[in-house]
């Protein structure tokens, strides 16, 4: 196991760190989310009568805008949460790529290495977050699970395998 100066220590933590954000930045250019509805509504939805002060029933027409505009929000809600998902398991599988590339880097370029497992990591994490903002339970025990994997085979590769030689 090799031992790092503090600044070699930073370098990985950078490394890592700029890989995740890298991995973030790339998807929400590559794969932009769905626009929230604009609020088209012409009217106020509330509005109270001058004299008493108490609210006045809203016109019909001010109740088909409302509609619509509720209509139009649960439809951009529904895509929200598919794009969530969907970010949530391209940055798995970026994660996943990560992690192979530290692992066959291990064996020539270990600070290379270790920033790619540590960017590993974060991109997971943020895979972890992303998959709880959707709405789907197997998802999350999917991502989570995958999780769990990639801290095991990370752990076992960096501080088990090693002692074993």
């Amino acid at each position: 196991m090799q031992h790092y100066t503090p600044l070699k220590l930073l370098y990985v933590a950078f490394l890592g760190l700029m890989l995740a954000l890298f991995t973030g930045v790339l998807i929400s250019v590559a794969y932009p989310g769905p626009k929230a509805p604009e609020d088209t509504r012409t009217v106020p939805t509330v509005k109270t009568l001058p004299e008493t002060g108490t609210p006045a029933t809203p016109s019909p027409e001010e109740i088909a805008q409302q509609k619509e505009y509720d209509q139009k929000w649960k439809d951009f809600q529904d895509r929200q949460k598919t794009y969530e998902r969907n970010v949530s398991l391209i940055a798995l599988g970026a994660s996943v790529i990560m992690l192979v590339v530290g692992l066959v880097l291990a064996t020539k370029i270990d600070i290379l290495a270790d920033g790619f497992l540590l960017g590993s990591i974060f991109t997971m994490l943020y895979s972890i977050i992303r998959g709880f903002n959707g709405e789907s339970e197997w998802q999350r025990l999917i991502v989570t699970t995958a999780g769990l994997v990639l801290a095991l085979v990370l752990g076992y590769v960096k501080f088990i395998k090693p002692s074993q030689k």
